[in-house]
């Protein structure tokens, strides 16, 4: 499978989102705040008040509603390193703040290896990306034997 970074998400059902991947030269994606991990499946509420971040998601907002949560290796430095496996999230929900804020909420879509970062003048991060195939499909995570974790 070719680096992707364009990825049209449609729901399919409650549980389960599915999506159809196409080629593209970058993709936004945020560096997540300490602790703070999307997986496929889940859901992740996040408050988005750093200016660069607003600008990410009104762009998400605009084009696929998507956006990459990926951990730094090092959060002492300025623009940290990456580590290479992030997760794609569909924002599923968006309220605005009387001051300004955005009370989002991103639900994990795939995980996703990072190709190469993308130059960009944006306030925000880009990179090209590759998701992970197993989480596309339709029925990923059901075989997973949870009762025996």
């Amino acid at each position: 499978m070719e680096p992707s970074a364009s990825i049209w998400v449609y729901t399919s059902s409650c549980q389960r989102a599915c999506a159809l991947l196409s080629k593209a030269s970058s993709f936004k994606y945020a560096p997540a705040a300490h602790g703070a991990i999307l997986l496929p499946g889940g859901d992740l509420p996040l408050q988005i008040f750093e200016p660069r971040y607003l600008a990410m998601v009104e762009a998400a907002m605009r084009g696929d509603r998507l956006i990459g949560m990926i951990q730094p290796v090092a959060e002492d430095d300025r623009r940290p390193k990456l580590y290479p496996v992030g997760c794609l999230g569909r924002l599923t929900s968006i309220s605005e703040t009387g001051d300004g804020r955005y009370l989002i909420m991103l639900h994990g879509v795939a995980r996703f290896r990072v190709m190469a970062e993308q130059p960009t003048d944006k306030p925000y991060r880009l990179c090209s990306i590759l998701p992970f195939a197993a989480d596309l499909a339709e029925n990923a995570g059901e075989e997973i034997n949870r009762t025996g974790l």
